[in-house]
This record gives C-alpha cells, structure tokens and sequence, in this order.
C-alpha cells in the first residue's frame, strides 16, 4: 500500500475533528438552544406524513389557515426523515456531517488555492472555532456548506462553474434562506470585479437555481423582506450585535485584529474583490452576531490566501519546522478515505446513542429548558384548549404535544408584528393585556415558573394552576369566556 493512501490529509484532519467536536462538545446547545428544532421536525413530518408540501398554517390557532410559505422544507424533511431512523441522535449526526463537510471543505479550497498546508489547517481551525458558537440544528448549517462552496466556485471560474452555481443554488434556496447571502456574495464579486462579464452570468445563474423552489420567484421577495421588518429582526436575539463580553464575540474581535495585522505586514495590495468580501462581511458580523461564522468562511480564508506568502517568509525556527513536518504529510496523504470511516463511525454512534453504557450523543430535549414535564401530563390527561405558551417554547410544543397549536413559535416572519406584538404584551403585562387573552380566547397559559405575569394572571381568580413545577407552571382558565368568545376547559 503506497504511504500516500494511509495517512490522513488536513481536509481529513478538519473533518474528523469537528465531526467529533460538534456533537460531543457543542451537541447538548445543538439540541437545546431554543426550540426551533422541535418546529422544523414537525414540519417535515407533516410533509412526509402528507407526502407533498402545504402551503398554509397548520400548527397555531393565531395564524390559523393563513399562507405559509415553505422556504426551508428541504431541510425540514431531511431532519424529520434523520429523526424517524435515530431520534434527535439522529438529527445531530445529520448536522454534525454538515458542519464537518463545511470546514473539511474550507480546508480543501485553501490547500487547492496554493495556501502552505499548515496555514490552511490553522485557518479552518479558527474559522471552526468562531462559528461554533452558531453550531444549532437549525437549517442554517446548510448555508455554512453553501457559502464555502460558492467561494470556491467564485474563485475557480470557467464555464462549469455556471453549471455548478445553478445547481448549488437550485438546492440551497430548497434548503435554507441563507441563499440570499450567496447572491450578496457574488454582487460583492460583480461590483469590484474589472472582468464583470463571468460575474453577471454567475449571478444569472444563480437566479435562475434560486427560482427553482415552490414558491418560483416569490421567494426572493420572502426572504429578503423579513429583513426590512425591524420590529421582528430587532427582537430576535441572533440578529442582534455582538456582544463583546462573551467568548464568542471576544473570539471574532481577536480574528478580526489579526486579518488587520495580516494585511499591514503584507506588502501587496488586496484584490479588490476580496477587499470588498472583507469590508461588507466585517459590516454583516459587526451588525448581527449570526453572520459572524460567514465572515470566517468567506472572509477569513481570502485574507489568509492573500497573506500566504508573508507567512512562507516568516523564519521562526519552530514555525519552519512545523510548515515542512505538514508539507511533507500534506503530500504523503491523500483527501478522503479517512473522512469516510470516520462518518461512518459516528453513524453507528448515532444507531447506537452509547459506548460501554456511556451516553455520547446528547439524545432528549432537556427538561430543565423545556416544560417536559408539564407537557407530559397534559398529553396524559387529554388536556386541550387555546394555549398562551412561552415563545422559546413554541417549537417544542409543536414537536412533543403535537395535538396542541400554540399561541407563537420561533418563526416570527411567519407570525408577523401583529401576533408578535399581541405576544409581548400579554407576556410582558403591558396595557390590556388581559383583554388580549380573552380576544384569543386563551384557555391554558404555559410560561416559565418565574415569570411575573404568572402571579398577575393568578391573583385574578380566574386562573388556577394544573400544573406547576421548578421550571413550567400551566394554568386553566376556570370561568367561562365571554359570550360567544369560546369556551372553559376543565381537568
């Protein structure tokens, strides 16, 4: 057996690390983070169940009926379909592959673009550690995998690449609607670009894949307008800025610093498609703390092409040591075979859950996060009614008590200010807040122990508790709703 089919490659490397890392060290925040996972599953039941897509609300009693729009059902099938073989195992072994591939990918098109192989490992290494914090089993990771191989594209050119770029984009808009960042990337590429002409034909093609989803060309319209609604975006804590106490801003601030280090100690001028990939996801990162693991596979990478050979020219002994021990595996290896075994291994993982009795993967909602409980013995019970239920929580209702619509759930560019405001006020005590449950006609309310509108809503006597626990308290309404405004419930 040649030496160059045994050992593993740095894309190999990449991949098996946070093919390991992310269910093991990120899988419980995966799972737990909020309750979104729990929606898309039901989501993508209800499609295989259905065999065919719907196009109106079926889960809540707010929105009942109105027109849904499934912008992500490629992917809501694909978690439904990993949850039915192994449980929410299943799901993270799902994602797991996806972010693996993402940065084994990165570290691909890197060595492939003449980047030292140790650099190229360093670079998909930090890249992977600045968007860890954003490893959810949410249908975004699927826009990690898209952009990287979108880069690649951009960087390749040619007429094959069209070809490619309009199936990627055919597929990614059915995935996630993170595509429309992929068209900013290549608008960022047409607009600083001297030859523009393979641009715009990227771009058109781009267009055309991306049109090719249920909903035609209205998607682009659906995706890019929930952007311009600032009340929902400004209330949606991804959305928000970085917070620059926390690791993962303080992470991102540390990357940034030293890609402006990188570019003072270079001696040539950065292209100015890269330097406009730069400015604008820097731009993107510094606004919203969601595009940050973006800028560390779009912009990172660049700079640290563009920084290549200052860093060959570094003369650290240690350093040099270290950049021809890589080079000569690098070249002894070959990209593959190791990243298939190890896949595979966590696929038995995934069947098996355990090793030596030992739970590995993260494999339940955590009932100290969710009203697990509460929702167990309201299933047990037959318990029905409007429910009043804890935003975060909406997801996970969706998913465990699935006889059940709920007041709200996660997908806010679903629900709109309206319901979302009705939400906020009842939730947060604002003017009128009782008269918005009796307009809902809301029958059970199911918020988190400590919350304060729990006692309000207790010292009116109109509520008594049917449950109540160290971290959910469901409430009955125990008198009659007025006249025509629906009904009481009773245990």
């Amino acid at each position: 057996m040649k030496p160059r089919r045994v050992l593993p490659s740095p894309a190999d490397i990449v991949f098996i690390l946070f093919l390991l890392a992310m269910p093991l060290a990120r899988g419980w925040q995966a799972l737990n983070t909020d309750g979104d996972l729990g929606r898309h599953i039901r989501v993508g039941q209800t499609m295989i169940d259905r065999g065919a897509l719907f196009h109106t609300d079926r889960f809540s009693f707010t929105a009942a009926d109105q027109p849904f729009v499934p912008y992500e059902w490629l992917s809501e099938v694909l978690f439904a379909g990993a949850h039915h073989q192994r449980g929410l195992a299943g799901v993270l072994v799902l994602v797991a592959l996806v972010v693996a591939t993402t940065y084994g990918v990165l570290t691909l098109f890197l060595l492939r673009s003449g980047v030292d192989p140790l650099l190229a490992f360093l670079t998909a290494l930090v890249a992977g550690l600045s968007g860890a914090f954003h490893w959810l089993a949410r249908p975004h990771v699927f826009t990690l995998l898209g952009a990287v191989l979108l880069l690649g594209l951009l960087e390749r050119g040619g007429r094959l690449a069209l070809w490619l770029i309009f199936a990627l984009f055919v597929v990614w808009a059915n995935l996630h609607g993170g595509f429309l960042y992929g068209l900013v990337l290549i608008g960022l590429y047409l607009a600083s670009s001297t030859d523009r002409r393979w641009y715009a034909l990227a771009l058109g093609a781009a267009l055309a894949g991306a049109c090719l989803t249920p909903s035609g060309p209205g998607i682009l319209a659906h995706v890019a307008g929930y952007l311009g609604k600032t009340y929902l975006v400004d209330r949606t804590a991804e959305y928000q800025s970085p917070d620059f106490h926390e690791w993962y801003a303080r992470v991102f601030m540390v990357v940034l610093l030293a890609l402006l280090g990188a570019l003072a100690l270079s001696r040539r001028r950065l292209p100015l498609p890269w330097l406009a990939v730069l400015l604008a996801n820097s731009a993107f990162a510094l606004n919203s703390a969601r595009n940050i693991p973006l800028f560390a596979i779009t912009a990172l990478p660049l700079v640290v092409m563009h920084f290549d050979s200052t860093w060959r020219e570094l003369r650290s002994r240690v350093l040099v040591r270290f950049r021809a021990t890589f080079a000569v595996g690098a070249a002894a290896s070959r990209a593959g075979p190791w990243s298939v075994i190890a896949a595979a291994a966590l696929l038995f993982l995934g069947e098996r859950q355990e090793v030596l009795g030992v739970q590995l993967l993260p494999a339940r909602f955590d009932p100290g996060i969710f009203p697990v409980e509460a929702v167990r013995r309201a299933r047990d019970a037959g318990l029905q009614g409007r429910i009043f239920n804890e935003f975060a929580w909406g997801g996970y209702l969706l998913y465990a008590w699935p006889e059940q619509r709920v007041f709200i759930d996660g997908q806010t560019d679903f629900y709109g200010e309206a319901i979302t405001r009705s939400y906020s006020r009842i939730r947060n005590q604002e003017a009128g807040w009782r008269e918005e449950l009796d307009r809902w006609e809301v029958e059970l309310i199911l918020l988190p122990s400590g919350a304060p509108v729990i006692a309000a809503v207790e010292a009116t006597r109109e509520w008594r508790a049917w449950h109540r626990d160290s971290n959910a308290t469901l409430l009955m309404r125990t008198r009659a709703l007025p006249s025509g405004m629906g009904r009481s419930i009773h245990p």
